[in-house]
């Protein structure tokens, strides 16, 4: 190989040692997703707005429209000039925070959720009928209850000061940014678009905008919901297990759930090791599956429905082999307990699943049982549901991080309790944590997790 070879070839071994080691760092993005919305500012009719007219904020392109237009009468005074969809316009007024004008573009769809944490960005193209005045561009975006401007909340403006959007008789595309923090409970997005002169001239001028194609857009970050805590519900089974008993064993949670949620229902079981849930039913016909467990002397099991598959109902059944229920060279007393836990909000698909188990003497200060999202970078309002099991405890387990929903002593099989982490407001995943108090003894815990997803 010639000494040129061996150096190239020496180069590209390096540059795929550094891709190896770039690779772990890279950003964690869900598979398929973009983090953007873009919408065109179209030319299609919408709502029943007044004055109006109002527009559709729509996915894709059309042909270029060029039919929105203000006039600017020679030597006026200094004045806002609303921008109307598909019209002619001299209206001039004053942009405000807590009413809408009501004319501009609006998304004709109910999102009727959150939108996430990040940059929107505005783009419009201008054209000036002749390079005279100065102008900046200011626009207000709001969340309505409607596609009309009607039931207008207040989401954020820009105000530019700097850009004079008539200074080129050509048309120009003028982008204009703001960093949002999360918005919950937004409904129709709406954009109203004012044209502030500042000065004008000896010349009357026509300002004219291009819609309906790639030249105006709104860019937003991706939709995502705020995942919240419904409610929850425990029972126990106590079985007096005798010699000869081949019966499965049925517990019963009375509980009303809605549909289209996530039903957590998590089980803690001991006896024999070959004891196990065999299924998990509701009275509204819901499918569960067994999401993650831990197995040992105190096992615990999760099952749960998809993110939005729960049917409503009334009644939960558990149901447990045998080998819970048969006794050794004695009468025996197994117990089973169980708690089932209601969440709205998440989308269908689940996340990832966690598990974690540990053994500790209480010092004084109690055990802390950790339920950890390790490696698991997502959403900040995704939320973590848990499930624990700790034995040799006389008291409650409290909250450690996170919030306790539901808890029950099952005696010789230790406690059931149900926590989550309640979302979050960084990108650093949250822990969900309880402690336990039994200064001076032994505490044996195990913990199962499952990710409810925004997005």
């Amino acid at each position: 190989m010639s000494r040129r070879g061996k150096i190239l070839r020496k180069n590209i071994l390096a540059i795929l040692a550094l891709t190896i080691l770039l690779v772990p760092l890279l950003p964690f993005t869900r598979a398929g997703f973009n983090d953007t919305v873009t919408s065109y500012l179209s030319n299609t009719t919408v709502g029943a707005c007044s004055p109006g007219p109002c527009r559709q904020l729509v996915a894709t392109t059309g042909t270029a429209d060029t039919t929105t237009k203000q006039t600017i009468p020679k030597n006026s005074a200094a004045a806002n000039y609303l921008i109307k969809p598909d019209s002619t316009s001299s209206t001039t007024g004053t942009p405000s925070t807590t009413t809408p004008a009501g004319a501009g573009w609006v998304l004709n769809t109910d999102l009727n959720t959150g939108i996430s944490a990040g940059t929107w960005t505005i783009d419009i193209t201008v054209a000036a009928s002749a390079a005279v005045d100065t102008a900046n561009m200011w626009l207000t975006v709001w969340s309505c209850t409607s596609n009309s401007f009607t039931g207008c909340t207040f989401l954020f403006n820009i105000q530019d000061t700097s850009t004079n959007v008539l200074a080129s008789t050509s048309a120009t595309k003028y982008s204009y940014s703001s960093s949002q923090s999360f918005f919950s409970g937004v409904h129709y997005i709406s954009i109203e678009f004012w044209l502030h002169v500042t000065t004008t001239s000896h010349t009357a001028v026509t300002a004219t905008e291009t819609t309906n194609s790639a030249a105006s857009d709104l860019i937003r970050p991706h939709v995502e919901s705020v995942i919240g805590y419904v409610g929850s519900a425990t029972s126990t089974l106590i079985t007096n297990a005798t010699s000869g008993n081949t019966d499965n064993g049925l517990l019963t949670i009375s509980y009303i759930s809605s549909s289209q949620h996530f039903v957590d229902v998590t089980v803690v079981y001991g006896g024999r090791s070959n004891c196990a849930v065999l299924s998990v039913t509701d009275s509204g016909g819901s499918t569960y599956t067994k999401l993650v467990s831990v197995s040992g002397s105190e096992s615990i099991d999760m099952w749960g429905t998809t993110g939005r598959g729960s049917i409503a109902s009334t009644s939960f059944t558990i149901t447990v082999s045998s080998d819970c229920n048969i006794a050794g060279s004695q009468p025996l007393q197994w117990t089973v307990i169980a708690s089932v836990a209601e969440y709205a909000g998440a989308i269908d698909t689940l996340g990832t699943t966690n598990t974690n188990s540990g053994v500790q003497a209480d010092s004084g200060s109690g055990v802390t049982s950790d339920c950890p999202q390790t490696g698991q970078q997502t959403s900040q309002r995704d939320r973590f549901v848990c499930g624990f099991t700790v034995v040799n405890l006389p008291t409650a387990p409290v909250a450690g991080s996170g919030s306790v929903r539901a808890s029950l002593n099952g005696n010789n099989v230790g406690w059931v309790v149900v926590a989550d982490n309640q979302g979050g407001d960084t990108q650093s995943p949250i822990d969900v944590s309880i402690v336990s108090h039994d200064t001076g003894s032994v505490v044996s815990w195990s913990c199962i997790g499952i990710e409810l997803r925004t997005y």
